[in-house]
């Protein structure tokens, strides 16, 4: 097994899950028991199947601060990925490489799947190009969003201290959920993307350097598909499918087709519902 935890989010998206664990597997070296994902569902939709398929560790979510924590000591590994269940595989990596890139420059904090030279997100970064493909470079406020965007859940991976150290500072009563598990970072702690902090959390995160480096492989291993919404957020948005009916698919068989985008080229980090085809799994 790597030195690397796999924590992957997830609510009622089966299929969701179930494709982005098959094609986290095809297109990595990361083994099924170096998995945790962290679910909830609603009474509609179980997540048993998976459980049954996968040799991961799933947990449902109880207290989900406390959870992530747990998760996260429990393994006692030295780095930890997040993931979310609608991001999709799309090219090989290897986690020993990223894990030798964290260990090797002690100023680069995540190592982000979704990024590389083929994202436009307003000025691009002055890209370091590094042996085997790979990208860093340091935050700037003239960048556009995405480069500065040190903490992210999606598909990044940090050491295990730099994520205790955070968590260890959240307010469990705000945050309850994976989105403000991530706001609540540029709220209270030095960043590039965020100004205007709060001064109460601030107080907590007095005298800590401001994370500035990053790194990612020269294109985009992966992106997320924002095909329904999942999240308690007061947003103005219609499902291409909602979970039950992907729920209903995945019974059936189905699944993303995530071979099929190997040659894709995204130029955003969340590609929407570009891309996003379903097929029959053989069983």
């Amino acid at each position: 097994m790597s030195n690397t935890q796999i924590l992957i989010f997830s609510k009622d998206r089966t299929l969701q899950l179930n494709s982005l664990i098959q094609s986290l597997l095809y297109f990595s070296d990361v083994l099924e028991g170096d998995i945790s994902v962290l679910f909830k569902s609603n009474k509609e939709i179980s997540y048993e199947i998976l459980m049954d398929k996968y040799k991961c560790n799933f947990q449902e979510e109880k207290s989900f601060l406390n959870d992530v924590k747990n998760i996260v000591q429990s393994n006692q590994k030295k780095y930890c990925m997040f993931l979310v269940d609608d991001f999709i595989v799309r090219d090989y990596f290897s986690i020993p490489l990223m894990e030798s890139i964290l260990g090797s420059n002690k100023n680069i904090t995540p190592f982000s799947l979704r990024l590389g030279n083929n994202i436009e997100d307003g000025t691009p970064p002055l890209f370091i190009n590094q042996p085997d493909s790979v990208l860093t470079w340091q935050t700037n406020k003239s960048y556009g969003k995405s480069w500065n965007y040190i903490w992210e859940l999606s598909s990044s991976m940090y050491k295990s201290t730099f994520i205790m150290d955070y968590l260890n500072k959240c307010d469990p009563q705000y945050v309850n959920f994976p989105n403000p598990l991530e706001s609540y970072y540029y709220g209270c702690t030095p960043s590039q993307y965020v100004t205007k902090n709060r001064f109460l959390r601030k107080l907590k995160f007095l005298g800590k350097a401001e994370p500035k480096g990053m790194a990612s492989f020269t294109v985009s291993k992966g992106f997320t598909q924002g095909v329904n919404l999942v999240a308690n957020r007061n947003l103005d948005y219609k499902d291409l499918y909602s979970p039950e009916s992907l729920h209903e698919k995945f019974i059936e068989g189905y699944g993303i087709d995530y071979l099929s985008l190997s040659n894709v080229i995204n130029k955003k980090p969340n590609a929407g519902t570009d891309h996003f085809k379903l097929i029959k799994y053989e069983t």
